[in-house]
């Protein structure tokens, strides 16, 4: 094993300890169902990724991530050992769909933030319907999450909604897009319910 990969196994060791201790992720009403699913939440802040795979860390899943940590010099192996799959936000890029796809096809969970960016207020913005063509794809099914903004030194509550069937509609922008939303829908009231 080289330097590098040495270097990201330790880092990304660190960084879930220190999730746990100080941000604590606990998962609410998580399916027993596991395996090839794909899990899509709503995306509050750059902790996200890594607090979701800390809180589902014994089902071993894969988290989406923006490429622009993977070009760090020190992040990239940190993120590539956390099991993060990097996507290009600024451009046509499939290679996450192909890499997505493999995993799921392994049997692993792979997590989604469909939004693409950090939306703080005003609930989910818009999801991007690539989440729902990559079930289309590999015939996963979707579960819906939600968590409000992670806040150190409490216990941090991420709510699942139940597993849900693969994608099984047409592959048209508008059907996609139809999706998406109703998908959008369902994070919205899982919020509502942890708001309760």
């Amino acid at each position: 094993m080289g330097f590098k990969a040495m270097f990201g196994r330790f880092g990304a060791a660190a960084i879930r300890t220190y999730i746990r201790v100080v941000y604590h992720p606990v998962c609410v009403d998580l399916p027993p169902e596991d395996g090839a699913l794909i899990y899509v939440a709503n995306h509050t802040s750059y902790l996200d990724g890594l607090v979701m795979l800390t809180a589902l860390a014994k089902r071993k899943p894969y988290a989406l991530a923006a490429k622009d940590w993977f070009d760090k010099k020190l992040c990239g192996p940190v993120f590539t050992a956390a099991r993060c799959i990097p996507l290009n936000r600024f451009g046509l890029d499939t290679s996450w769909i192909r890499t997505a796809s493999e995993k799921l096809r392994e049997g692993s969970g792979v997590i989604v933030f469909p939004e693409g960016h950090t939306v703080r207020e005003c609930g989910p913005g818009e999801f991007k319907p690539g989440f729902v063509m990559l079930s289309k794809m590999t015939g996963a099914g979707i579960v819906c999450a939600h968590h409000g903004e992670f806040r150190p030194f409490r216990k941090n509550r991420v709510y699942f909604g139940p597993a849900g069937r693969a994608y099984s509609g047409p592959m048209t922008a508008e059907a996609l897009s139809i999706a998406g939303e109703e998908y959008r829908q369902a994070v919205i009231l899982l919020g509502e319910r942890a708001e309760e």
